[in-house]
């Protein structure tokens, strides 16, 4: 039974840089390769808070992170971690995430990881230096001594402030 699920499973990836699907691992995440349950995009991904329902009019799966790494709607990609959704929000040198809280308030948690198969981390100042004090010393020193903001959607970033992927960017050099 295993073997024909996957094969059932597999029948469904697909190479697409814009269409809806999930993501089965970070393997497929990193090669743009999402799971459809079929190419024609006659589904719809149903969002939930810790995962995300794939629709077709022949049939219905439920991913979460139990089963499934993340997936993309529209041009935006999410990773599953717990029970949330993150959207993945940097790739380059450092995984950002952000987490919304309430949609209402428009609250935000950011978090981080080094590969795209570490866990999450909330980022702040201690979990940033920590996990970087022996690969890239610099970067984890400079994370406490200097003025940073994490948001990445400013065009420009606050007067006197850093970008963190500028910081690490600049300290990793």
């Amino acid at each position: 039974m295993n073997l024909l699920y996957t094969v059932f499973l597999l029948s469904g990836i697909h190479h697409a840089n814009t269409q809806d699907g999930v993501f089965l691992s970070s393997q497929s995440y990193a090669m743009q390769e999402v799971w459809v349950v079929d190419q024609k995009n006659t589904q719809r991904l149903v969002e939930r808070n810790d995962g995300v329902r794939l629709v077709s009019s022949s049939c219905s799966h439920l991913f979460t992170s139990k089963n499934a790494y993340g997936y993309r709607k529209g041009n935006k990609a999410f990773r599953f971690w717990g029970k949330n959704c993150f959207e993945i929000i940097n790739t380059e040198g450092i995984f950002i995430y952000r987490l919304e809280v309430d949609s209402e308030s428009s609250s935000e948690l950011y978090y981080f990881s080094k590969t795209a198969n570490d866990d999450l981390l909330p980022m702040n100042r201690k979990n940033l230096k920590e996990v970087y004090k022996n690969e890239h010393p610099v970067f984890a020193e400079s994370v406490s001594l200097l003025d940073w903001y994490i948001c990445l959607t400013d065009s420009i970033a606050p007067l006197g402030k850093l970008r963190i992927v500028e910081l690490f960017q600049y300290c990793t050099k």
